[in-house]
């Protein structure tokens, strides 16, 4: 009988055993859920923040690559118009070459002698 009683004790103190180890692994279960809550909301800040962060930056590279755009369209018509202008002048040079040409110029002696002369 004596053999009974301890062992009802021990299977008592077994069951109270495993219960406080279910418990036991139930409490650290949940701290390690806690935790993992508490990574997951730092994540998704970060992530939040990260997501601003590249909206800006995006944001700055649309206008940069505008302004690109912009500045290189204003450069090439600039050059058009270099180009256009320079050739204007080169006709109009050509034209002036060719009318003086057929001009016949006679200068007085008076003036070249004048011109010879030392100051």
């Amino acid at each position: 009988m004596i053999a009974a009683l301890t062992l009802t004790k021990w299977t008592k103190r077994i069951k109270w055993g495993v219960f406080a180890l279910i418990f036991a692994a139930l409490v650290v279960m949940w701290i390690q859920l806690e935790a993992s809550d508490a990574k997951r909301e730092t994540a998704e800040q970060k992530l939040a923040s990260a997501l601003a962060a590249n909206l800006v930056s995006q944001a700055s590279i649309d206008t940069l690559t505008f302004d690109n755009e912009y500045i290189n369209r204003l450069l090439i018509d600039r050059k058009r118009q270099n180009i256009k202008a320079k050739k204007v002048l080169r006709d109009e040079m050509e034209q002036l070459k060719a009318d003086m040409a057929n001009i016949s110029c006679t200068i007085p002696s008076d003036v070249t002698e004048r011109l010879q002369q030392p100051y």
